[in-house]
């Protein structure tokens, strides 16, 4: 049990406890190749954003030698808004080093494994206790060296914590992996586009060049997606990217029942607003015609009743992106919910006749 455990100073449990600087000349001196130098946007709870990653000279580097990042360490923001949000470092961007607004914490193999201590220190309780120590006695929120050294954990015994920690990087390994193959698939996407249509589609959703016209429109005007048209877009050996509705996969009763248009296992279905319109006929027919395709949904409301849930039809998350992360990043503003008591008068006479 966890209250069995003992407690452990955070500066014990890791070899290095330190954040860096801002190289002398500020922004100025930032580059676009070079080291990466991390700062507070792009560390998130459990993921490393690229964002506004800005890179430095070696030079620049050098001076902040006591700060490289490596693997294995995980890293804190601990001032601003944004204080004690936790993600491992980034191993795609490394050598790198961190701003006076990032600590790393290198744990030392002997007393705690690495992504045991990451998933710790994002956890509920944890966060909630760092967040609190973070608004003590100081107009800005921020997390000190001797506080956060001196920060109490409760640790297993290190061979528990490895064995927590290996399910842990297998499901980051496979977020990883599933995150690679989409970036993998937006990418053909842009370049099928790009082959197809002409022109810049690398940051169009909806838009492509018309060569016939020689100027920009929709795509529902470069692409006939009537049914019959649909079912030969799709029975094609390879290649292809199309855009429909569901409502195409629709049929009358005296065309019979859904043939199968393709056995392809190198399909992909993505549908957006995946919580409506997957779990009828429609998308029972979509599954008759393309029965060995992959499908992939997009929905900011999954649902899951007695008949139709999206984690079965698409399988588990790849990615979620909750409210909590939303305000973080400023998507969003905050949503607060108010409990309220209507007062409902009634007549008992009357409510007796009703009855």
């Amino acid at each position: 049990m966890e209250t069995e455990w003992p407690l452990v100073l955070l500066g014990a449990a890791v070899t290095k406890l330190g954040s860096g600087a801002t190289p002398r000349g500020g922004s100025s001196v930032y580059l676009e190749r070079g080291i990466a130098l991390i700062r507070s946007q792009n560390i998130h709870d459990n993921r490393f954003s690229s964002t506004g990653l800005v890179y430095i000279a070696d030079e620049a580097a050098r001076l902040l030698a006591g700060v490289t990042v490596k693997r294995g360490d995980v890293l804190i923001n601990i001032t601003g808004d944004s204080v004690a949000r936790v993600c491992p470092a980034p191993s795609n961007v490394l050598p790198a080093r961190v701003n006076q607004h990032v600590a790393i914490l290198r744990p030392d193999p002997r007393a705690v494994d690495a992504q045991f201590l990451h998933a710790l220190l994002v956890s509920a309780p944890v966060k909630a206790r760092l967040l609190t120590l973070s608004s003590a006695g100081a107009t800005r929120k921020a997390l000190t060296k001797g506080m956060l050294s001196e920060f109490p954990l409760r640790l297993p015994p290190l061979a528990d914590q490895r064995a927590i920690g290996s399910v842990l990087r297998a499901i980051d390994d496979k977020i990883e992996s599933n995150v690679r193959s989409a970036g993998l698939l937006h990418q053909l996407v842009i370049e099928e586009f790009a082959r197809r249509f002409g022109g810049d589609w690398s940051g169009s959703r909806s838009a492509g060049r018309d060569p016939k016209r020689g100027e920009w429109g929709r795509l529902g005007q470069l692409l006939d997606l009537r049914a019959g048209s649909l079912y030969e877009l799709l029975d094609v050996p390879a290649d292809g990217i199309v855009f429909t509705t569901i409502q195409k996969f629709g049929r009358r009763k005296e065309d019979g029942a859904m043939p199968m248009i393709s056995a392809r296992r190198n399909v992909i279905v993505i549908a957006d607003e995946a919580h409506r319109s997957q779990y009828d006929t429609l998308a029972q027919n979509l599954l008759l015609a393309l029965p060995n395709a992959t499908r992939i949904g997009f929905t900011g409301t999954p649902i899951e009743v007695a008949d139709r849930s999206t984690r079965t039809t698409f399988g588990d998350y790849i990615s979620v992106y909750r409210m909590a992360q939303a305000q973080e990043d400023g998507a969003t503003v905050p949503i607060y919910y108010e409990s309220r008591q209507v007062p409902v008068d009634v007549d008992a006479d009357r409510w007796s006749r009703c009855r």
